[in-house]
Formats: C-alpha cells, structure tokens, sequence
C-alpha cells in the first residue's frame, strides 16, 4: 500500500471501519512519516474528546422541523405528479420520433420502388403469355426453377 491511500484510509482504519485496516496498520508500522500523521490523528482526536459538548439551543430541533416539513408539504402536489408527467415526457418522446419518421418517409415519396435491371440496362425482354395467366416479363414456373 502506498502512503496515498494509507494516509487517506488512515481515519477509518483507526474507527475500525475499513476492511484494510491491517493492511494500513502494516504500512504504518513500516513508514515513518504516516505513523507521524497517525500520532498526530489520534491527539487531534483526543483533543476534540476532551472538548467541552455544546447544546443545541432550545427549541432548534423543532424550528428546523417545522420548515422541513412546511417545505415538503408545499412541494407534495408536485412531488405526487411526477409519475405523470414522466409518462407524459416519455409518449411525447414516442409521438415525436414516430411523426418525425413518417415525415421522412413521406418527404422521400414513400419506399423506394425496386430497380428494374432490365430497363436500368437497356434490355428487351419479350412478354410472355401462358394457359394458366401468367403474364409479364417471365413465367412463374421458370422462376420457381421448372422449365416449360
């Protein structure tokens, strides 16, 4: 451990609050100068041990009280309406975002339409005409593989 974190761990390692302390206990009996910071830890805490309690003046747990719960109480209808307007936010988000695609979708003329290789190129390709009513530009039996 490096005296960094010792020095830094060094508050709760002394509480026993620290799951490293004995690694920070090590670090301290082996270097001089986070001992020195720990001697000085232990008097300031020492110190602060003698020092004389002071009370809270009469009353001030109460006044403090009052405004809390005078301001929790002016703040509740908000504070119940939270859910809802969350809600709200997220189906505004939703109608936006699907308005905002079908703008786009629209503004383009719709889906694209599939290029024709055969007009792209240039090509004649002779229509066909069949007993069963296939018509176009090729049967449906070559299509799914079967030659007439």
């Amino acid at each position: 451990m490096e005296c960094n974190e010792a020095r830094r761990r060094l508050g709760a390692s002394l509480d026993g609050a620290d799951p490293r302390a004995e690694a920070v206990r090590a670090h301290v009996r082996g270097c001089a100068a986070c001992a020195r910071e720990e001697t000085l830890l232990l008097r300031v805490r020492a110190a602060m041990g003698r020092a004389p309690r002071a009370a809270a003046p009469a009353g001030l747990v109460e006044r403090v009280m009052a405004r809390v719960q005078g301001r929790e109480a002016a703040l509740s209808p908000w504070i119940t309406l939270l859910p809802t307007i969350r809600r709200m936010a997220v189906a505004a988000t939703v109608l936006f975002a699907l308005s905002g695609s079908y703008a786009l979708f629209a503004s383009r003329g719709g889906a694209p339409e599939p290029p024709r290789t055969t007009a792209a190129l240039g090509l004649k390709v002779p229509e066909w005409s069949a007993a069963d009513g296939e018509t176009g530009s090729l049967p449906l039996s070559l299509l799914k593989g079967r030659r007439e």
